[in-house]
C-alpha cells in the first residue's frame, strides 16, 4: 500500500512525517485526505473524510488560516494548537500539537497569581472570603464556591464568604455541618480532599433543605468537591467548590486543589491577623479617647472646684461683692 504522505515527495520524507509525534493532516477542499499515525490516534481512524470544523472547535479569537499563524482549538476537554500551510495541487497542511498541560499550567499560574493579587490590606474579614470564593471559582471553573471556617471554642462551622450560593441555601446548610459525621467534619479531621457526588439529590431528599428547594431544583451543579484550609498545622475552615459533573479528579487537578487551598488558608490567616490588629487598634484608640475625656473632664472638674472655692474666699471677705446671677 502507498504511504499517503509520499505526496509531500520522496519516500523518506513521508515515512518521517508519518512516525512523527505531532499530528499531520493534508486537506483537499475542505476535507482531510490522510493523516499520520499521530493524528490518527489524536482524532480516531475514522478522522479522512472529515472537514476541521468537524474535528476541533476553535476557541474564541482564533481561526483557521493559511498564513503560518498559530491557532487554539478544543477537541472535548482538550486543547489543541495548530497552524495550517499551503501545499501543491490547492492541497493544504495541518499540524496540530496537544497543549491541555501547558495551557492548564499557564491558567492555574495566573489563577493563583490573581488570588494574590486580590488581597488587600484594608479589605475586612468578610470582604477578604467573599473575594476569595469568586477567585476559587473561577480558577477551578467551579458553578459555585464557599469559605467556612472554624470559629470559637470549641470550634463551630461559620460560612464566611460564598460565590452564586443564595442565603437561604447557605443558612438551610448549616443546619446539617453541625451533624456528626458530616463529610464537612471528616475533611477538617483527615485533612484530605473530600467529594461528594450526586449531592444536589440528596439535598433535595433532606427536610433540613426544605426552604433552598426552588435553588436545589435549578443549580447547575451535582458534585461538590471539599479542600481543608490548614495553615502551620492548623485547621482554619474547609474551601468548598460545586461542579456540575460527577467524573473524577486526576492527579494534576487534586494538586492544583491544594495548591488553590494553600492560598486560600494564608489568605484566611493574614485576614484574620488583620482583623484582630484592627480590633486590637480600636481598642486602644478607644482606650486613648478615654484617657483625653477623663483627663478633660478632670480638669473641667478642678476649674470648677477652684472657681467654687475662689468664689467662696471673695464672699467671705466681701458679701456685698457677691452679684446676683
Amino acid at each position: 500500500m502507498q504511504n499517503p504522505f509520499e505526496t509531500l515527495g520522496t519516500i523518506p520524507l513521508a515515512a518521517l512525517v508519518d512516525r512523527h509525534p505531532a499530528s499531520f493532516l493534508i486537506l483537499s477542499e475542505g476535507a482531510c485526505i490522510c493523516a499520520n499515525q499521530a493524528a490518527i490516534r489524536m482524532f480516531g481512524a475514522s478522522v479522512v473524510g472529515k472537514s476541521i470544523e468537524d474535528l476541533v472547535q476553535f476557541l474564541p479569537g482564533h481561526a483557521f488560516t493559511l498564513d503560518g499563524q498559530k491557532f487554539l482549538a478544543g477537541m472535548g476537554d482538550r486543547i489543541l494548537r495548530g497552524f495550517a500551510y499551503p501545499l501543491l495541487n490547492e492541497m493544504v497542511g495541518a499540524t496540530f500539537v496537544d497543549v491541555t498541560e501547558d495551557q492548564r499550567a499557564q491558567r492555574e499560574s495566573l489563577a493563583l497569581a490573581k488570588m494574590a493579587s486580590g488581597f488587600t490590606w484594608g479589605s475586612s474579614l468578610a470582604e477578604t472570603m467573599q473575594s476569595l470564593a469568586l477567585n476559587a471559582a473561577e480558577a477551578l471553573d467551579a458553578r459555585a464556591a464557599g469559605v467556612i471556617l472554624l470559629e470559637g471554642d470549641p470550634p463551630e462551622p461559620r460560612h464566611a464568604g460564598a460565590f452564586n450560593l443564595p442565603a437561604d441555601y447557605v443558612a438551610c446548610l448549616a443546619q446539617l455541618w453541625r451533624q456528626p459525621d458530616n463529610l464537612m467534619i471528616q475533611v477538617v479531621q483527615s485533612g484530605d480532599i473530600g467529594v461528594k457526588r450526586n449531592v444536589r439529590r440528596e439535598l433535595l431528599s433532606h427536610p433540613a433543605m426544605g426552604p433552598a428547594h426552588s435553588y436545589l431544583l435549578a443549580a447547575p451543579w451535582e458534585t461538590v468537591v471539599l479542600v481543608p484550609l490548614i495553615y502551620q498545622g492548623v485547621r482554619l475552615g474547609v474551601l468548598t467548590c460545586y461542579f456540575p459533573a460527577c467524573t473524577g479528579r486526576d492527579e494534576s487537578e487534586l494538586r492544583f486543589l491544594r495548591a488553590i487551598a494553600d492560598q486560600a488558608a494564608i489568605l484566611v490567616q493574614n485576614a484574620r491577623l488583620i482583623e484582630q490588629a484592627r480590633d486590637k487598634t480600636l481598642l486602644e484608640e478607644r482606650q486613648r479617647l478615654a484617657r483625653e475625656l477623663h483627663d478633660s473632664v478632670s480638669q473641667a472638674l478642678f476649674g470648677i472646684a477652684l472657681g467654687a472655692r475662689t468664689a467662696r474666699t471673695l464672699a467671705d471677705q466681701d458679701p456685698t461683692a457677691v452679684k446676683e446671677p
